[in-house]
């Protein structure tokens, strides 16, 4: 018994040792820089490139996806007006997410990709405060968004703070 004792203790310290190890080899990434880098292949992908647009995305982020890792990967969110879509990843301090785009569903707009959080914020508080108060309907939601949308790609709306109703 005190035989597999010691054989389990020594393999669980070699394990350990072994995960340290892997831990002090992993890059350090740059989270801002892959967030801007992000960002700027959304924007590009809306031009009609997306290939082209998240090609050194991706190159960038490579060292930063080891296949064998729980929560490293993409994900969505499930919410409505505005899906906030990730990719995380794993560095030396741990696993981190960027911000790869909002998916907006239940209005009609083309494209229906947003890059920036203060086009999501506005779009999904304007959409949400057109079902208030009297009058309040889908076709009010969708044409408040639309024009918060519109005024937050022109730069006039500020950068709200996340509404309990959202998910952005």
């Amino acid at each position: 018994m005190k035989k597999r004792m010691l054989a389990l203790l020594l393999s669980l310290s070699v394990l350990t040792a072994r995960a340290e190890e892997a831990r002090k080899e992993a890059p350090v990434s740059d989270r801002r820089a892959i967030q801007a880098m992000a960002t700027s292949a959304c924007e590009c992908a809306l031009t009609g490139k997306p290939g082209e647009c998240w090609a050194s995305y991706q190159k960038l982020t490579a060292p930063f996806r080891p296949p064998d890792v729980t929560g490293v990967g993409g994900f969505a969110s499930a919410c409505s007006p505005v899906s906030t879509q990730e990719d995380c990843f794993r560095d030396a301090n741990g696993i981190f997410c960027v911000t790869t785009g909002y998916y907006v569903n239940g209005i009609d707009l083309e494209p229906p990709t947003l890059c920036r959080q203060s086009e999501a914020r506005a779009l999904e508080q304007a959409y949400n405060k057109g079902f208030e108060g009297p009058g309040g309907s889908q076709a009010r939601a969708e044409r408040e968004a639309k024009a918060a949308l519109a005024s937050a790609r022109e730069g006039k709306a500020s950068l709200a703070p996340s509404s309990q109703a959202g998910c952005v």
